[in-house]
């Protein structure tokens, strides 16, 4: 007789990085990476990539003999799911529309990919094909741009590979090299081997997607990484070559702005036309114009964000994934934020847990990845990538550190 049993005793384990072979669980997780930008259907609904992911999931489950081990961590992830199942299962039952539980349906999914790559990143075999993977994916949107195979949005304007949307394909491309750069940080860290060539290489790679694809919040992304590099770099060095350099290139930071401040975004040797050469250019103007000319409110309206200062109450106990279009008819689309958004959707409990899943996961990354958790958070405040599993799995690499030191488990076993 097979009985399943919970066992609640929490205990202190240690999860050594290995080098173990790869089984099909992982060879299937990493053909899902590979297939993630590849998009047949509508943006937000289950691709072939996802559909690989979930024959991995039971490949795991499988090969693991049914023993699920949830840590500490992700615990946190659990009971904020549980608000979330809990907020959208009232307003489904008051708006009678199924869409608040596909909202949870997309949390329950990340999780998913959560837990089995909460157990794949101990080992250090995965980890490097996953390194190759995410370069793979750059290399093959370059091969596609170059073939002319690739989509584009509005006539030629917008390039977006394999996707159906330049946002979904510049965020892809961007969380690509963010997860390169990490693995490279935790490879030189742990062996010494350097990746400095493939890193430059990715990151010039992907500053070139993001201007082909015109996405506005990845070039803030990667602006907003590229200088905290440049100030991490100077910050570790103490010698007084690179004070100085510091005072430059502060100097120099400041000189931008104030330039900016003063003539305007565009200058009159930039084409800023819709037909221009880069329509990044353009799309950057337009911004500009929305700020200016509606001020504050109109720039948030443009995001969705309008709802949260229209609607603060729902900061307290939530508003509910859906019914945007009943609901907010002054502004139909939902909150193109991440962490506002969820915020405004589940209010401020449920947003306090999962703020305390993310600090557990980085709170003792190194300086050096500093960059990469403020560029992804600045870019998400102009995107809403709660769907997305890269997001999560960022944030989860944060907590690379934490594989060789005693973590507590949360163990879900069978016995016979």
């Amino acid at each position: 007789m097979v009985n399943n049993i919970l066992s609640t005793d929490l205990q202190k384990v240690t999860i050594p990085q290995s080098e173990h072979k790869l089984d099909v669980s992982h060879y299937l997780f990493l053909l899902f990476w590979l297939l993630k930008p590849f998009y047949l259907w509508d943006s937000g609904s289950m691709q072939i990539a996802d559909f690989i992911f979930v024959i991995s999931f039971i490949a795991w489950v499988v090969i693991n003999r049914g023993n699920i081990i949830i840590n500490e961590h992700n615990l946190y992830f659990i009971v904020f799911i549980a608000c979330t199942f809990l907020i959208n299962s009232v307003y489904m039952l008051v708006m009678k529309d199924l869409s608040y539980l596909i909202s949870t349906f997309y949390y329950i999914y990340n999780f998913l990919v959560i837990l089995v790559f909460s157990d794949f990143k101990n080992n250090k075999s995965f980890l490097k094909a996953l390194l190759w993977a995410s370069m793979l994916n750059l290399l093959f949107q370059l091969v596609m741009l170059s073939l002319g195979l690739g989509s584009y949005l509005w006539g030629d304007f917008r390039f977006m590979g394999t996707f159906n949307d330049p946002n979904q394909f510049s965020f892809s491309m961007f969380t690509s090299f963010l997860i390169i750069y990490i693995l490279s940080q935790y490879f030189y860290n742990q062996d010494a081997r350097s990746f400095t060539p493939l890193v430059l290489f990715a990151f010039l790679l992907t500053f070139f997607f993001v201007v082909r694809g015109s996405s506005t919040g990845m070039l803030l992304g990667i602006i907003v990484f590229t200088l905290m590099i440049v100030f991490s770099i100077i910050h570790l060095e103490k010698t007084p070559v690179f004070v100085f350099l510091k005072f430059i290139v502060t100097l120099l930071i400041i000189g931008v702005f104030v330039l900016v401040a003063v003539i305007g975004a565009s200058g009159p040797s930039i084409d800023i036309s819709p037909d221009s050469d880069v329509f990044l250019f353009y799309r950057l103007t337009a911004k500009l114009n929305i700020l200016e000319s509606g001020g504050l409110n109109a720039l948030l309206k443009d995001r969705g964000i309008d709802k949260i200062v229209s609607y603060p109450m729902y900061l307290i106990y939530g508003a509910g994934e859906g019914s945007f279009v009943q609901r907010f008819p002054e502004s139909v689309y939902e909150v193109h934020s991440t962490f506002p958004g969820i915020l405004f959707y589940y209010g401020l409990i449920p947003f306090i847990i999962l703020l305390t899943w993310l600090w557990k996961h980085i709170r003792s990354i190194s300086l050096m990845l500093v960059p990469v958790y403020i560029a992804l958070l600045m870019e998400s405040l102009t995107l809403a990538n709660q769907r997305q599993p890269a997001f999560w799995i960022i944030i989860m690499l944060g907590s690379l550190l934490y594989t060789n030191r005693p973590m507590k488990r949360f163990r879900l076993m069978r016995k016979i």
